[in-house]
């Protein structure tokens, strides 16, 4: 994407996003495969993590000694590359493995997958003036992780609107060049799948209270 952000929370619990997007009026979630976004990678920004570690895993399955290439190229990859979930490589290293002929090849794939990868799509509500023109956020599945899901979207001009969405939550942007959005809906998520999973043990929420820092704490029942 132009400038392409995955959320920091994995989704598990598709009935939980549901219900937390309820908190956002505009938003709708719907089954479909396509998600709206700039439309191509320029290529200035590196890729968000789990789109790394695709990338990677696709030489690996071709055979390839993934950490010996980007020896090659200037780049130590971890040990495991399941690291790079938490700690992804920036622009500066993903420039040097592109240098390499296999590494330019699986990432130039996975660029032609960007907006096409999503199980289900986040939205305006057909009607809403921004439906035609804002971006979308994809419900994408894990590349390994079966049953887990990650939102991803371009955050690059405000998504034409979507993060504007009421309930959605701002972009913010750290000290560290770290990106951060939808802090409202992801909090809401969380709330309803700890929800779910007390009340899938015989548990309920007996307390829901709002923190001085915003955050959000939840009692359940011994």
């Amino acid at each position: 994407m132009s400038h392409e952000v995955q959320s920091k929370t994995p989704i598990k619990d598709l009935k939980a996003l549901h219900e937390a997007l309820k908190g956002c009026p505009d938003l709708e979630l719907r089954k479909a495969t396509e998600y709206r976004w700039y439309g191509r990678s320029v290529g200035d920004y590196a890729p968000p993590a789990l789109r790394q570690l695709s990338a990677i895993a696709l030489v690996k399955m071709k055979g390839h000694d993934v950490h010996k290439l980007a020896k090659d190229a200037g780049v130590t990859l971890p040990a495991s590359l399941t690291d790079l979930e938490e700690n992804p490589l920036d622009m500066d290293a993903i420039n040097k493995l592109r240098s390499i002929p296999e590494f330019k090849e699986a990432f130039d794939a996975q660029n032609q997958r960007i907006g096409k990868d999503a199980e289900y799509v986040i939205g305006f509500k057909k009607g809403h003036p921004k439906h035609d023109t804002a971006y979308e956020v994809g419900v994408v599945p894990h590349p390994f992780r079966k049953g887990e899901y990650h939102l991803s979207v371009d955050y690059w001009d405000g998504g034409k609107g979507l993060m504007a969405a009421k309930g959605l939550g701002d972009v913010v942007k750290g000290e560290d060049g770290s990106v951060d959005w939808g802090q409202e809906l992801r909090q809401r998520y969380t709330l309803h799948a700890m929800s779910n999973r007390a009340e899938a043990v015989g548990r309920k929420v007996t307390k829901i209270e709002k923190l001085a820092d915003g955050s959000l704490r939840m009692e359940i029942e011994e």
